[in-house]
């Protein structure tokens, strides 16, 4: 009696799998940054440029609900000489620097480049950065599910063969995460670059990952 009470044997095993894809979306965030005397000409600067930044990418046909202000910020520049030995140390304010973020989200990624074009000629100094993504990760998450499973499942198999026994149904299924992550640009300075050139944005492939926990009865009868 004490026998049958025994548990049962049992092969567990994790599976991993990435499916790669293409992001269908994309988040541009277009900076520009003033510098003034004043904070208030460090501002008015900055919105005019802002301005024409919004109005020249909704030339392009981005719809207005595609476009949001992101950051807005107005910092003091201190001098940056050091005090005399003796001199006690009262940062002086030389200037005001007034940045703002301009994130636009587009659902066709050939036009990275030519927004990130146009707002450069309306004024814009910064690419703040810029994030791919999809819209629908259903189908991504699916499959890379089902990669996790026939991974566990092959892994169950090997271990089976090896220890000479054979591979009994399925006792337990532990969903163990799925990542859908984005990608993510960094930031890049924009001063500088010549109004002709063309602003080229490679997109690459997004890799969606699932892992999957699962647990394999033995089957006595497949040992020798």
């Amino acid at each position: 009696l004490a026998a049958d009470c025994e548990p049962r044997p049992f092969i567990r095993v994790s599976g991993e799998a990435s499916v790669e894809v293409e992001p269908d979306q994309a988040m541009v965030r277009i900076g520009v940054e003033s510098e003034a005397a004043t904070a208030r000409d460090a501002q008015l600067e900055t919105n005019r440029i802002a301005n024409a930044i919004l109005v020249t990418v909704e030339e392009l046909g981005i719809a207005p609900e595609a476009l949001r202000t992101s950051q807005l910020r107005l910092l003091p520049v201190y001098e940056s000489s050091q005090p005399q030995r003796g001199e006690p140390r009262r940062p002086r304010v030389v200037a005001y620097r007034a940045t703002n973020t301009v994130s636009v989200r587009l659902g066709d990624l050939s036009r990275i480049g030519p927004v990130v074009d146009a707002a450069i000629e309306a004024g814009a100094n910064r690419i703040e950065g810029l994030d791919l993504g999809l819209e629908d990760d259903t189908e991504a998450r699916r499959r890379a599910l089902v990669a996790a499973v026939e991974d566990a499942h092959s892994k169950a198999e090997t271990i089976a063969d090896a220890l000479g026994v054979g591979l009994g149904p399925i006792l337990e299924v532990g969903d163990q995460g799925i990542h859908v992550p984005r990608l993510a640009i960094q930031e890049q300075a924009m001063r500088g670059m010549a109004a002709d050139t063309s602003t080229p944005v490679a997109t690459g492939t997004i890799g969606v990952s699932a892992s999957v926990m699962i647990r394999f009865g033995i089957d006595q009868a497949g040992e020798d």
